[in-house]
């Protein structure tokens, strides 16, 4: 959250927002990682205790969305008074949020799916020949923690402690506020993103 801080604690008239799992084209982070993990033959699905594995809940957002998101915020008169006086959003909180009197968005799909849900869609629609694997979450906890450790500083590991904490824990988020003062409608679904994903992969 620090570009956040710097953007908030700035004189500028903005908005920010806040995607969840964000993946695309020119993707770094998200995709490229399971690519690498894919390479080995097998996906994770991670189990927690009392839970089925791969079915914690997640919300996911595609780039194209965002960029949406950003046209909308940017040309869009939002009302001065949904932040009150000490800059706290002055309703219910639907995925509005303030940073020193910036409004702050959620932004997402709007279309939570189980990781199992997921992974079988990256699978299907990259054509990856892999098999999932079942892993207690407290040994990839384990086994983040120590590559973390023992990588190199410059170079992210393959699996981080957060990492596997996203994909084992529910976590969605609300975008109620961003349909309504930033009339925010995803223009692409996950499958579509993923098809977009899958040709600019090929031709890279």
């Amino acid at each position: 959250f620090q570009a956040e801080d710097i953007v908030a604690q700035s004189r500028l008239n903005s908005i920010i927002l806040r995607p969840r799992a964000l993946f695309g084209e020119y993707d770094t982070a998200l995709l490229p990682r399971l690519a690498r993990l894919a390479k080995k033959g097998f996906l994770p699905l991670i189990k927690r205790k009392g839970r089925n594995a791969g079915d914690a809940i997640v919300d996911t957002t595609y780039v194209g969305n965002v960029v949406s998101a950003m046209l909308n915020a940017a040309t869009t008169d939002i009302p001065k008074d949904i932040l009150d006086s000490s800059g706290i959003p002055s309703e219910v909180n639907h995925g509005l949020f303030c940073k020193n009197k910036t409004p702050v968005f959620n932004i997402t799909n709007n279309e939570p799916r189980t990781m199992l849900e997921i992974l079988s869609m990256i699978k299907d629609v990259l054509r990856w020949q892999v098999r999932f694997k079942t892993v207690p979450y407290v040994f990839l906890d384990a086994a983040a923690k120590i590559m973390e450790t023992l990588s190199p500083q410059s170079r992210e590991p393959v699996l981080t402690r957060y990492s596997a904490a996203v994909t084992a824990f529910d976590q969605t988020l609300d975008i109620t506020s961003a349909q309504k003062y930033l009339h925010y409608q995803p223009i692409f679904s996950l499958s579509e993103g993923l098809e977009r994903y899958a040709k600019y992969s090929a031709r890279h």
